[in-house]
């Protein structure tokens, strides 16, 4: 089960794809976002994917489980939102919430090897409750918390403060800049935003810096100098992650139209009906000239919403019932393919376009 998914640039060249990352876990057994604490003994992965067309013609990828070096013998990595550095491709920071507390790992890595090299390990009690990197360059990086009350206060009070604080849409969330120096050991963590209802994925597209909303339906944009709040894209589903298409720029919004069946299918183990997927494009700047003009491919609610979008244009690119993709936490266009990650689903979408 792949909850984030990113491209690694830098490889490409005009015929071949470029290799991607995926961080994977058992989230029936351990969701710590859920409040899934069945079993965290047994560690997660991350997963090298490197597409290719095969002799037949078809879309298909290899996958390879990167070793990790320079970690401590019980290591145990429970992965949630993973990032590349933007000037060194081989520095992947990773949200791990491990057995005890939550933290960023610093890996380092050798891609012909399959190797992951630990570097360094980041701790701080701002960094409560980490979900979606943003990388800036190789020592710096801004994290989402996506609550305030975590569920890994498993008491009966600290679910009740959860609950409201997800229900309520109570602006508790966060998202923080952090800096280290890997060779003093070195952290700093400041508030960058605060006041986020659910702050979930994060990413810089053009001049901004943009942020989900999951409990709100919205992405919500700030200056990518200042941080100054900009405004809100309002979606027909809870936002989940965000990526950018690297050809166009565009941004790239994935979710869940529907949190009671998700949150069903989470607790029934995967026995009840599978949850629905929504992955919309978003041309920023761009005015939607004709809210009705959606390319016959969304629904009435995409149409509503754009009323009240009229700053930016949005295109469905993905809908699904569940009943083949289900859960889509990502999407990342690849030259002509798109890959997409589930948060509950098996495997990976791969498709050409």
């Amino acid at each position: 089960m792949i909850s984030d998914l990113i491209t690694i640039n830098g490889f490409e060249d005009n015929t071949s794809y470029s290799p991607l990352l995926a961080s994977c876990d058992d989230r029936f057994k351990y969701n710590t976002v859920l409040g899934i604490f069945k079993d965290s003994s047994k560690s997660g992965s991350i997963q090298l994917i490197e597409p290719y067309i095969s002799i037949d013609g078809y879309l298909d990828a290899s996958i390879i489980p990167l070793e990790f070096k320079g970690v401590e013998e019980d290591f145990i990595l429970h992965p949630l939102g993973i990032e590349s550095s933007p000037s060194n491709n081989r520095r992947i920071f990773v949200v791990n919430h491990a057995r005890n507390n939550s933290k960023v790992e610093v890996f380092d890595i050798d891609y012909d090897l399959g190797m992951a090299n630990h570097i360094f390990s980041i701790e701080d009690p701002l960094i409560k409750t980490p979900n979606s990197i943003v990388a800036l360059n190789d020592n710096t990086f801004y994290v989402s918390n996506d609550h305030y009350f975590s569920l890994r206060d498993r008491s009966i009070i600290g679910k009740i403060l959860n609950w409201l604080e997800t229900f309520l849409r109570l602006p508790l969330g966060s998202v923080e800049l952090v800096k280290f120096d890997e060779n003093t050991g070195a952290v700093e963590v400041n508030h960058a935003l605060q006041y986020i209802p659910y702050a979930n994925g994060i990413t810089l597209v053009g001049n901004y810096l943009a942020v989900a909303s999951t409990n709100n339906n919205q992405v919500l944009l700030y200056s990518r100098d200042n941080l100054d709040f900009i405004r809100s894209i309002h979606l027909p589903f809870h936002v989940d992650n965000l990526s950018v298409d690297s050809r166009t720029g565009n941004l790239i919004a994935s979710g869940h139209p529907h949190y009671p069946t998700l949150i069903k299918y989470v607790k029934s183990g995967g026995q009840s009906e599978k949850p629905q997927s929504w992955v919309v494009e978003i041309v920023l700047d761009k005015k939607q000239d004709d809210v009705e003009d959606t390319r016959n491919k969304a629904m009435v609610a995409q149409r509503r919403l754009l009323k009240g979008n009229k700053d930016d244009t949005i295109n469905s690119i993905l809908q699904s019932s569940g009943e083949y993709i289900n859960s889509i936490t990502k999407l990342e266009k690849n030259k002509d393919a798109l890959f997409a990650s589930g948060l509950y689903m098996d495997g990976i979408l791969s498709c050409k376009i």
